[in-house]
Parts: C-alpha cells; sequence; structure tokens
C-alpha cells in the first residue's frame, strides 16, 4: 500500500544518473549535427556572397571596358587584328570637319602590375591574391608616351586580375574581351573568366 507520503517521494526522487546521461546523449547527437550543419551552410552562403559581390564587381568592369571600345574607331585599333594580345590601342571620334572624322587622342587599354613581383607566386601584398594585375584604361595625352605619363588621364578600374588574365581577339567583326578575375573568397584564390564582345564599328 502506498501512502501519501510515499507518492511525495515517488514525485520529488528526479532524474537518476543513468537518465541524465542518456538525455545529455540524445542532446549531443542531435545538436552536433545541428551545429555542423549551421556552421557549413553559413560558410557556403558566405561563400556565395563572396561569389556574387565578385562577379558583380567584374561585369561592372565589362561593362566599363565595353562603353570605352563601343564608339572606338577600330581603322586605328593597334593590333589591327587582335589575337590574344593582353593590350589594345584606339581612338575615338571626336568629330566631323568638312565630312571628314577628326580622331581624339589614343587610348590605351592594358593590364598594369598591382604587386611588387607578379612572377613569384606569393600573395605579396597580403590581400589574399596572388601575382595580380590591374586593368587600366589612359588616355595618351600630348606629348606621346609608351607608358602613362603626369598629363595623361590614367585609371585602374579593377585589381583583382589573374597574371596575363586580360586578353583582346578578333573575330571577324567583333573583338571579344576576356578577363580572369581572382577570386577573393578563395585561399589559395581561384579564377574566373568573363566575356564580352563589341560589334567593331568602321571595320576593315
Amino acid at each position: 500500500m502506498v501512502t501519501a507520503s510515499d507518492s511525495s517521494v515517488e514525485r520529488n526522487r528526479g532524474f537518476s544518473l543513468i537518465e541524465l546521461g542518456l538525455v545529455l546523449l540524445l542532446l549531443v547527437v542531435i545538436l552536433v549535427p545541428a551545429a555542423k550543419f549551421s556552421a557549413d551552410s553559413s560558410s557556403a552562403f558566405s561563400s556565395l556572397s563572396t561569389a556574387i559581390h565578385d562577379t558583380s564587381r567584374a561585369l561592372v568592369v565589362l561593362d566599363r571596358i565595353n562603353s570605352e571600345l563601343i564608339t572606338g574607331n577600330f581603322t586605328t585599333v593597334i593590333p589591327a587584328v587582335p589575337t590574344a594580345d593582353p593590350a589594345i590601342e584606339f581612338q575615338k571620334i571626336i568629330n566631323v570637319q568638312n565630312g571628314a572624322p577628326v580622331f581624339g587622342n589614343p587610348i590605351h587599354i592594358d593590364l598594369v602590375p598591382m604587386e611588387t613581383n607578379i612572377d613569384d607566386g606569393i600573395d605579396n601584398d597580403g590581400d589574399g591574391l596572388v601575382d595580380e594585375q590591374g586593368v587600366r584604361i589612359w588616355e595618351d595625352r600630348a606629348p606621346a608616351s609608351v607608358t602613362p605619363q603626369a598629363e595623361d588621364a590614367a585609371s585602374v578600374i579593377c585589381a583583382n586580375v589573374a597574371k596575363g588574365g586580360l586578353l583582346f581577339n578578333r573575330q571577324g567583326a567583333i573583338l571579344f574581351i576576356d578577363v580572369a578575375f581572382q577570386d577573393t573568397g578563395t585561399d589559395p584564390p581561384t579564377t574566373f573568366t568573363l566575356r564580352t564582345g563589341v560589334k567593331m564599328r568602321n571595320n576593315m
């Protein structure tokens, strides 16, 4: 026969050590995979965000190159038929006089080193990129020069291009531009290449 006092003792007894151990084991079995899934998801989301950011910036760079080239006069392009060339020179028509075009200063699109040494395979400046180069656009104002001088309007429009990662290729009337960007979200950095094309006006 169970008395009232016995029932009260039974209710207040609580968990035994074995029961408590089983509960803790069950929590570990559930929470460890959940925590790993959460960490993996967070890492994947962070990598995806970085990739989207890098791709968006890369598209802006291609748009800028396009905007320069689309109004270019390709009868003055150097080299005349770009084939895997890392640089290009062209002129824009800035005016028309007596029915004849007036060309502006030569415009250059080329690569410029962003590290002290782009041949050692090392991240010299600690920015997570290796041997990176930048895409530079500059207008060669008088006096003429081979590289940008103080009077030339030089602008580096991006600084995460892989070594040798800018190529101009002409196929018929289309000028293709390939740019290989370094992905800042990976270690070591990986590269991804984007391509754009411009219909060559005044095509010869």
